[in-house]
């Protein structure tokens, strides 16, 4: 399964089809383990952090102006930190998807990463776009996500939360896309 296709699949909450009982209990345990985890790690990133699943279970943040008593710390509670500095060779910007979280033009630099066609970019800044980083990356072949979509569905629960009703996730849509291209 494709990246892309399995994200997808995870974000749907739909089960897993076919296998035995088993498969599908421990499919669905996984899934609700990757939503959990990405809610605590995206509700604890300061927004010039950059947080990137790395593989398998692992997750990689990459902390501008962390500490060494941030490892420490970590260490002390079973989480294997390791502090580096954000560079366009940090072994992290390797992972299948990255998600960077840099402000404006926080993440210029980032555009000069080797980026490969295997990969996923979501750039939470929409505005301007592309970004350096996503046209970098898309020129690479790589999967680029503009946060547009993450500002029109997070308004759009906002609306449903606010007023009990389905959000005109359309017109929204057509709104922040005539904006956008203003």
């Amino acid at each position: 399964m494709e990246l892309q296709d399995f994200l997808s699949h995870m974000d749907s909450g739909a089960p897993i089809e076919g296998g035995s009982e088993q498969h599908r209990f421990m499919h669905n345990a996984a899934q609700e383990a990757f939503r959990v985890t990405a809610k605590i790690i995206t509700w604890n990133l300061r927004v010039m952090d950059v947080a990137a699943r790395y593989g398998g279970d692992e997750f990689v943040i990459l902390l501008p102006h962390a500490s060494a008593e941030l490892a420490t710390a970590a260490t002390s509670l079973g989480v294997h930190v390791t502090v580096e500095t954000l560079a366009v060779d940090a072994p992290a910007l390797g992972a299948d998807l990255v998600v960077s979280t840099l402000p404006g033009p926080g993440a210029n630099a980032l555009a000069a990463h080797p980026w490969t066609a295997g990969q996923t970019v979501l750039d939470v800044v929409y505005d301007p776009w592309p970004t350096m980083l996503a046209a970098a990356a898309r020129a690479a072949g790589a999967t680029v996500l503009s946060g547009a979509q993450m500002l029109l569905y997070q308004a759009a629960a906002q609306v449903e939360l606010m007023t009990g009703h389905a959000a005109p996730i359309e017109a929204m849509q057509a709104a922040l896309r005539r904006r956008l291209d203003a």
